[in-house]
């Protein structure tokens, strides 16, 4: 009951505040001109007053807060959706509304739609659906792996292997373009349709594919391609079991956002609505106990771009870690994409083999001129090799930051495995102090620092060690020394 009483309090109050008169926005005047179109509608009500009460709380446990948290942003935008989508009825068009953020997406959408919009006071602003993308790849033939990757011992692995951490008991997410799930590096550590372990917002599909091969290489280490064939290479950075995963002892689940065009804005909220909460294939039966511990994210474009910020917020109210790819935009400087350039996540950049910056890799400052870090650290991303979709032993060697990303996302995975209830922040900052930094100085300044002092735009705090972070968490925990660096906030629900 109380519960219920405090999510009615926070709506009452949260609504009253949010309406006003201001006119609706119109960001893609094109939806006037053309015969058919899809729409992106937000909402004047913002879901972020009810996380930032909602963090406040106490929970008794994990799925406590879990589904505390996702029963009032379905309520929340429940009651905030329904005058609109009571006015869209007439229409007869197919839309899909989403209570992670209070938008709703209209697939058929018309100009004489649009001007009925505009005029509907609930309404903060009409756009066209973004389309982020996969950064281009050309994948070089690989071999099956003979012992433990490059990528995985340089960033010291192996050394928390041996220390008692693999990552088992920790869920690892990934939004890509799908998963060869039964391919060899990976196929013993989904969690399965029974634990809720994949979700498709194109197809519906009931067992994780991989039509593109991006996300496969992905999970089992993380890269970012335009959009062909791989979240298995992803997975298995993350938790490959033949060695090319930082976390082997890991599970995944997955979804599939993105295609070979990209990444549409609606499979984008979808799947990261999913994460806050596990369903079915279907949309049905949710469980949000099923929820994944950390999210990995190689994928992205645009700079400053806010769309995503709700559900990055919505992620950091309840504890799953976000880790995003800075881009693959280098060399130049502020280069940094969204929305790995934005608050509340640890975007991560990529190194090559002699620990280098690689050429592609994205450099700050970010758009938004503030001078916090981006990114904020690096990782191996130049020539990984990691599985790949062709066939259920297939493997490519793949470089982007797409790849570095899963890098940390198992990084993060081992010291989770030992201390589940770390926070996004506790993890940057061992991180932070850990990095090595006796890294090749490129001679590059952006912003105010050049790549021989750190913090800087290009390595971040230098590249992760999670040897050294692992032994710095479980001193910590053991009542040792705390010595905590000076970091920007990454809390994104307060404002």
């Amino acid at each position: 009951m109380w519960f219920k009483a405090f999510v009615l309090v926070a709506l009452v109050g949260h609504i009253s505040c949010q309406n006003d008169d201001t006119p609706v926005i119109l960001r893609s005047p094109e939806l006037l001109e053309q015969p058919s179109s899809e729409i992106m509608i937000t909402l004047r009500d913002s879901v972020r007053p009810i996380l930032r009460d909602l963090a406040a709380q106490v929970f008794p446990n994990r799925g406590a807060k879990l589904n505390a948290v996702a029963s009032a942003l379905k309520a929340a935008t429940a009651l905030s959706q329904a005058p609109v989508i009571a006015a869209l009825r007439p229409f007869k068009v197919e839309f899909e509304p989403f209570w992670v953020t209070n938008k709703i997406y209209i697939k058929n959408g018309n100009p004489a739609l649009v001007k009925f919009l505009q005029t509907l006071s609930q309404i903060r602003e009409i756009a066209a659906p973004r389309l982020p993308g996969l950064p281009p790849f050309n994948p070089i033939e690989g071999v099956p792996p003979n012992g433990t990757e490059w990528n995985v011992n340089i960033i010291h692995a192996p050394e928390v292997w041996e220390m008692g951490s693999d990552g088992a008991g920790v869920v690892v997410y990934g939004i890509d373009t799908g998963v060869r799930y039964t391919h060899s590096a990976i196929k013993n550590s989904w969690v399965g349709a029974e634990n809720k372990g994949w979700f498709d917002p194109w197809y519906k599909q009931a067992k994780p594919s991989d039509l593109n091969g991006h996300g496969t290489h992905t999970v089992i280490h993380g890269n970012k391609v335009a959009l062909r064939v791989y979240i298995e290479a992803l997975i298995s950075t993350v938790l490959g079991q033949t060695g090319t995963g930082v976390a082997p002892g890991a599970q995944w689940m997955a979804c599939r956002a993105c295609e070979t065009a990209g990444c549409p804005e609606q499979h984008l909220i979808a799947c990261g609505q999913f994460c806050m909460c596990p369903t079915d294939p279907d949309g049905r039966n949710s469980d949000c106990t099923k929820a994944p511990h950390i999210v990995t994210n190689s994928w992205g474009g645009g700079q400053n771009e806010d769309f995503y910020d709700d559900v990055i917020s919505a992620w950091n109210t309840v504890g799953i870690i976000p880790i995003f790819a800075i881009g693959n935009d280098g060399p130049k400087c502020e280069t940094s994409a969204s929305p790995g350039d934005r608050d509340g996540v640890l975007s991560v950049g990529a190194t090559d083999k002699m620990d280098k910056i690689a050429k592609f890799s994205s450099r700050g400052p970010r758009k938004a001129g503030d001078g916090m870090i981006k990114p904020e650290i690096v990782a191996p991303g130049h020539k990984v090799n990691s599985a790949f979709h062709f066939s259920d032993n297939a493997y490519r060697v793949l470089s982007g930051t797409s790849m570095a990303c899963p890098a940390v996302a198992g990084a993060t995975a081992l010291l989770v495995a030992k201390n589940p209830n770390l926070t996004l922040e506790e993890a940057m900052k061992l991180f932070y102090d850990t990095a090595d930094r006796d890294l090749p100085a490129s001679g590059t300044t952006c912003g105010n620092s050049p790549d021989s002092e750190y913090p800087n735009e290009v390595y971040g705090y230098g590249r992760i060690n999670v040897a050294r972070a692992y032994k710095m968490m479980t001193s910590q925990m053991s009542g040792g020394a705390n010595n905590e660096p000076t970091i920007r906030s990454t809390n994104v629900t307060k404002s």
